[in-house]
């Protein structure tokens, strides 16, 4: 059957075809922190089997996460267990993946979050949701980088 063979893609290399989709877990602390429950949950599937996991959204500022408990990628404290995970789901011969998350305006904080960004020859204006839900409009001074144009630099930079 397809689905039990390996498959190689350039550098990657699967010993089988199933693959764990991302999946949100809402199970780290409030600073995005691996928890006991990602050091069992992952290397478990690994054990199990799968050829790819594909780690649940990890948000990439605190801002953009989904709910308070998301795993984080936006500081350094974070990378010792993240690396951990890493190194034990590969140590029971799985391949590891990582989905980059930031909830735009549909994260769980009270901060505004943007929204949409229209730039023209003389401004740039971006629409920005509330945490109330309440939506606004505010101008960019120049020379200056938007929440949006910021969000892409981490995303990128992740």
């Amino acid at each position: 059957m397809i689905a039990f063979s390996d498959y190689r893609l350039n550098n990657l290399h699967l010993r089988n075809r199933i693959v764990m989709a991302p999946m949100c877990m809402y199970s780290s602390d409030h600073h995005g922190l691996v928890q006991d429950f990602h050091r069992v949950h992952y290397p478990t599937r690994a054990i199990g089997g799968v050829g790819l996991i594909i780690q649940e959204a990890t948000a990439v500022t605190p801002s953009g996460r989904i709910s308070g408990e998301d795993l984080g990628i936006w500081n350094d404290l974070q990378v010792e267990g993240l690396a951990a995970l890493v190194h034990s789901v590969r140590s029971h011969g799985a391949a590891f993946g990582i989905q980059l998350a930031h909830a735009g305006r549909k994260c769980g904080s009270e901060e505004d979050q943007p929204v949409a960004e229209v730039e023209t020859d003389k401004a740039i204006m971006e629409l920005v949701a509330r945490g109330d839900g309440v939506m606004r409009a505010q101008l960019i001074a120049e020379g200056e980088t938007s929440p949006i144009g910021q969000t892409i630099g981490v995303i990128a930079a992740a």
